[in-house]
C-alpha cells in the first residue's frame, strides 16, 4: 500500500472553461458577438485564427469551434512550448528546431534582455522562411531564481495562447568559485559562504518551472490538444529537464554542478511516474556530454578536444524526438544498461517515452536507468514511498 496516493486529472478542480482578462459571454468582450447562439459561452484570448472554446450556458459539454473572425481572440491551434535558457545555446537550437517543423508558439524566458529579443527575432524568421506551417515567438524576460518572475512568463504565455504542451526547464550555469580553495582566515573563523547560484538555477529552477509546467497544462482545455492542424494526436504534454553527463557520472572539476545535475536526474525519476500516472504528463531528461555553449569563455572551449565536444544540433534533435515520444534507433543502440531498472517506460520501442534519463555523446544517444535495488527489502521499502504502485509501463 502506497504511503502517498495519487491524484488523477480528474480530481482536480478546474473551472468549465478557463476566465482570461477581457472574457465576455457571448462577445470579444467589447460588445461584439462571436457566436449567433445565445447558449454559448466564448473566451477571448488572442486575435487570429484558431478555435473558440465554448460550452454550453447551461453547464453542457466543452468544445473547440474553429473561429476565422479576426476580431475575436481563441486558443490556439499551435502547440505552446515554453523554454527557459531559450536565448542561446541549446535551449536557442530547440527553439530553431520546433519552429523549423512548424505549428509552434514558443515563449523564450531568459535573463538577458537583448540576447532574447534577438533570439525571438531569429525564430521568427526561420519560422517564416523554413516551415510550411505556422510558428511564433516571444520572449519574456526573468530571473528564473526568482518565482514570482517564473510564473508571470507562464501566465503570459498561458493568456496569449490559452494551451501549454510542451516545456523545456533547460536554464543553466557554470559552476563559481573554486570550492576546494583554501581560505586565510584568522583563528577560528568561519569561510566565506560558497557561490550556491549554480544550484539555484540548475537545480531548484527546474523545480519551479516544473511546478507552474504542471498547474498550466492541467490548464489546458483537453478538447485543445486533440483539435487543430497543429496539436497532436493525442492529449499529450511533456517536460524535457537539461541534466549532464555530469548528472551520471561525477565531475570532480565541478562538484556543485555535478550535484546540481544529479539531483535533476533524481527530480526527474521522481515525479515521472506519477505525472504520467495522474495526467498523462511525460517527463524526461537529457544528459549531454561537454558542448560548446555560453557556460564557459571561448577560450576555455577552444582548450578543450573538440572531437570530444556533443552537437548541439544533437540535443535539440533528441529533445524533439522526446516530444513526439518515439524513438525510432535500434533498442540495441540505445538500451545499452539492459532491462530497465526502477524508471518507466519499458524496452518496447513502441512505448511512449517517459521516466528517461538520455545521455547524449558526441551523435549518439543512450537510454540511462536508474540503479537496480540491492536486494527485496530494499525495493519493498521503495515501493512503500511510491505515491504509483504498480506497473506503469503500458
Amino acid at each position: 500500500m502506497s504511503f502517498f496516493p495519487g491524484r488523477s486529472r480528474s480530481d482536480i478542480q478546474r473551472p468549465a472553461v478557463p476566465h482570461f482578462p477581457g472574457a465576455g459571454v457571448g462577445g470579444d468582450g467589447k460588445g461584439h458577438p462571436l457566436d449567433p447562439d445565445p447558449g454559448v459561452i466564448t473566451h477571448r484570448l488572442t486575435p487570429g485564427r484558431g478555435f473558440v472554446l465554448a460550452c454550453d450556458s447551461h453547464g453542457g459539454d466543452i468544445s473547440l469551434r474553429e473561429n476565422k473572425n479576426s476580431s475575436a481572440a481563441m486558443v490556439s491551434d499551435r502547440r505552446t512550448a515554453v523554454i527557459t535558457g531559450g536565448a542561446s545555446g541549446m535551449g536557442l537550437a530547440v527553439a530553431h528546431a520546433l519552429t523549423r517543423s512548424g505549428g509552434w508558439d514558443v515563449t523564450i524566458i531568459d535573463l538577458d534582455a537583448a540576447a532574447g529579443a534577438r533570439a525571438a527575432e531569429t525564430i521568427t524568421d526561420t519560422a517564416t522562411t523554413q516551415s510550411s506551417y505556422t510558428s511564433s515567438a516571444m520572449f519574456q524576460q526573468a530571473d528564473i531564481t526568482e518565482y514570482a518572475a517564473l510564473a508571470a512568463a507562464f501566465e503570459a504565455t498561458f493568456a496569449r495562447t490559452g494551451r501549454l504542451d510542451f516545456v523545456y526547464a533547460n536554464a543553466g550555469i557554470a559552476e563559481r568559485g573554486n570550492f576546494y580553495g583554501t581560505h586565510d582566515t584568522a583563528g577560528a573563523a568561519p569561510p566565506p559562504p560558497p557561490d550556491l547560484l549554480v544550484s539555484k538555477i540548475n537545480l531548484d529552477a527546474v523545480y519551479t518551472t516544473t511546478y507552474l509546467a504542471q498547474h498550466y497544462f492541467r490548464q489546458t482545455p483537453q478538447a485543445a490538444l486533440t483539435q487543430g492542424p497543429g496539436s497532436s494526436s493525442s492529449t499529450d504534454q511533456s517536460i524535457v529537464m537539461t541534466a549532464s553527463s555530469g548528472g551520471i557520472y561525477p565531475s570532480g572539476f565541478c562538484p556543485l554542478y555535478t550535484g546540481a545535475k544529479h539531483g535533476v536526474v533524481g527530480f526527474m525519476r521522481a515525479i515521472a511516474p506519477s505525472f504520467y500516472k495522474n495526467d498523462k504528463i511525460r517527463v524526461n531528461a537529457v544528459c549531454p556530454g561537454p558542448l560548446r555553449t555560453g557556460l564557459l569563455t571561448k577560450e576555455a572551449w577552444d582548450q578543450f578536444p573538440q572531437e570530444l565536444l556533443t552537437d548541439t544540433d544533437k540535443v535539440a534533435a533528441v529533445v524533439l524526438m522526446l516530444i513526439e515520444g518515439r524513438d525510432g534507433a535500434p533498442i540495441s543502440e540505445t538500451r545499452i544498461d539492459g532491462d530497465r531498472g526502477v524508471d518507466g517506460g519499458g524496452t518496447d520501442q513502441d512505448a511512449l517515452l517517459w521516466g528517461n534519463a538520455v545521455e547524449i555523446s558526441g551523435q549518439r544517444h543512450y537510454y540511462r536507468d536508474a540503479p537496480g535495488y540491492s536486494d527485496d527489502i530494499m525495493e519493498r521499502n521503495m515501493i512503500q514511498c511510491d505515491p504509483t504502485v504498480g506497473s506503469l509501463r503500458t
